[in-house]
């Protein structure tokens, strides 16, 4: 009896990983994948085009590590994807941050000023448009993403607690009643 049902929890422990790890799955990336070449596990910048130092910037974007990322402008999604280094030469998409101020020419890393002070703190992204104008995306920008338009958090009802209040009093009311 006990066996099993010791091994039908973990039946179900089993399937509940296996359906984790297949609903988590996640595409990976290798450099190489984005025309980059590496030189000592390491890009080498020289190898880069021009087109490439445009779209392409290197920089620590997300806060759970210090590895070094990678942001690349798509001009056909007129989005910046930063993808997340792994730490084991593959790199996961991490951040996607639509651009829709007009048509994007560059985009450049921008190192955090008080890295000495505040070692927590990441790089940024600058947007340079074909006309000239130039936004800046700070750590935070990045690390929403596109979850700054929807919260995630569910819609709170503030008179719940009262009303809950009141349900508990009438509740001893009625047994109290019923009780005399």
């Amino acid at each position: 009896m006990k066996i099993t049902k010791i091994s039908s929890n973990l039946v179900i422990i089993f399937a509940i990983l296996i359906f984790i790890s297949n609903s988590y799955s996640q595409t990976l990336y290798k450099p190489q994948d984005f025309g980059l070449h590496l030189k000592r596990h390491q890009i080498d910048y020289s190898t880069m085009t021009s087109k490439q130092k445009d779209t392409i910037v290197t920089g620590l974007f997300n806060f759970e590590d210090k590895l070094i990322d990678i942001a690349v402008y798509y001009k056909s999604k007129n989005a910046i994807v930063v993808y997340c280094n792994n730490g084991n030469g593959y790199l996961s998409e991490y951040r996607t941050i639509k651009v829709s101020d007009g048509n994007l020419s560059r985009i450049e890393s921008i190192p955090p000023k008080d890295l000495n002070l505040n070692p927590n703190q990441n790089f940024g992204l600058k947007l340079i448009y074909d006309s000239g104008k130039e936004k800046s995306l700070t750590n935070r920008d990045i690390i929403l993403g596109e979850e700054r338009a929807e919260s995630k958090a569910p819609l709170r009802d503030f008179t719940m607690f009262l009303k809950l209040i009141i349900k508990k009093l009438t509740q001893k009311k009625y047994y109290a009643s019923n009780n005399n």
